[in-house]
């Protein structure tokens, strides 16, 4: 339907499916601190391959990327242990042997101080020498989604159990979204800090910025804290809904660790079920996170891209 994205999306497949010389490209290094930063790295560093007319740089998990095997390498989704153990190639293009970084080829590291997420980017040039119908940050930042969703088509059998779990939500709607993190909230310490807020504020603001007194009953709850589903006992005059599965009491995992079923695979099927659920509902109250960005995205994208009908509360900003 969008003009713009089908000619991004055809220049995309052949500048990394096109039979063309083989080059000296780049890897970036995938992180294994959290769905939205280990996500971010990457897609930056595509985009900057994108904006160069090159092919994506391949992605290489130094040590096994948390979401596709334990840290120590056990349980692992697929022999690559990566990003490739649930989505399709991002590339065919040939890449020479010596940029593999086992061969001592070099890292490409996205450049933080100017790209993140598209954002306060200050670019080279625009892709195929195309001029931008919007401002370079709106346009870089559209691009940056789109080559999100690009690098995450999920295999056939992702599909499925991604699919399979969706059914298992009873979602009411119209319905709002919480997104409750609270395992790092309690061990992280210096700038990054996030602060830590009782449910009873999460449902505050919802009820104070609901628009149609309606959609606040039915809340999906998003949470990494077992703590927090309890609390929605005390609680009277909503449907909760939440996806079924582990969770780690408060801080009890760990710093950076997302896997409290000791299952990889399991969480991320659980993770993309939730992108797939949040689609239904048109308010998100969350605190800073990366992933909350990865959430409203979906939303947007569930109302055909409409950001007027989401709407979207940052509890931090509401609280300090």
């Amino acid at each position: 339907k969008d003009p713009a994205k089908r000619t991004f999306y055809r220049r995309l497949y052949k500048l990394n499916h096109a039979d063309q010389p083989c080059r000296h490209l780049g890897v970036v290094k995938l992180l294994s601190k959290g769905w939205g930063a280990d996500l971010s790295v990457v897609m930056d560093s595509l985009l900057q391959a994108f904006l160069r007319d090159q092919p994506a740089p391949r992605v290489h998990a130094e040590t096994p990327w948390h979401y596709a095997a334990k840290k120590d390498g056990s349980s692992p989704v697929c022999s690559r242990m990566d990003l490739s153990c649930y989505f399709l190639n991002t590339s065919s293009a040939c890449q020479i042997s010596d940029d593999d970084p086992s061969s001592g080829g070099t890292i490409m590291a996205p450049n933080t101080k100017n790209y993140s997420q598209g954002k306060l980017i200050s670019p080279p040039s625009f892709y195929a020498g195309t001029e931008p119908t919007q401002k370079n940050s709106e346009t870089l930042q559209q691009l940056w989604w789109w080559i999100y969703e690009y690098a995450t088509r999920p295999q056939t059998w992702l599909r499925h159990e991604v699919y399979k779990r969706v059914l298992t939500v009873n979602m009411q709607v119209p319905c709002g979204v919480m997104h409750v993190r609270r395992g790092d909230v309690i061990l992280e310490r210096g700038g990054w800090k996030r602060q830590y807020y009782d449910l009873t504020e999460y449902i505050r603001a919802m009820n104070d910025r609901n628009r149609n007194g309606t959609h606040a009953k039915n809340i999906l709850l998003l949470t990494d804290d077992e703590n927090a589903i309890k609390e929605t006992v005390n609680t009277s005059g909503y449907n909760w809904m939440y996806i079924d599965r582990p969770r780690f009491k408060g801080g009890e995992g760990g710093y950076e660790n997302q896997i409290p079923s000791n299952n990889p695979k399991e969480e991320v099927v659980s993770l993309l079920a939730a992108f797939q659920l949040v689609r239904r509902c048109d308010l998100l109250v969350h605190t800073k996170s990366h992933f909350a960005d990865y959430l409203y995205h979906e939303m947007k994208d569930g109302h055909s891209g409409n950001s007027s009908s989401v709407e979207r509360i940052n509890l931090d900003h509401l609280v300090h």
